[in-house]
């Protein structure tokens, strides 16, 4: 029911699922937020899908093996992020 769309994916997004390497194609938004901890990957009949953390955390309450990847939060404002003053690469890509 909270799942997102994912039909506009042109970017890879590589998760670890137990050993394994997997890659879901998504959308840059979708891509970001991934990163950042603000969506999850949960497994789903056959596959995975993107929901919001939001959602995974009480997911995670009933069956804690659905979730696949929930990256820990980042801070919006940027205030306690020691690598501010650092440029990232455009094309640094996981």
């Amino acid at each position: 029911m909270n799942r997102l769309p994912r039909d506009s994916g042109e970017i890879g997004y590589n998760f670890q699922d137990g050993t394994a390497i997997k890659k879901l194609f998504v959308s840059e938004e979708i891509h970001d937020k991934l990163g950042r901890g603000l969506l999850a990957i949960v497994r789903f009949d056959a596959g995975y899908e993107v929901i919001p953390s939001v959602v995974a955390m009480k997911i995670k309450l009933r069956d804690e093996t659905c979730i696949v990847n929930n990256t820990a939060t980042q801070p919006e404002n940027g205030d306690d992020d020691s690598y501010a003053d650092y440029k990232v690469p455009d094309d640094l890509m996981w």
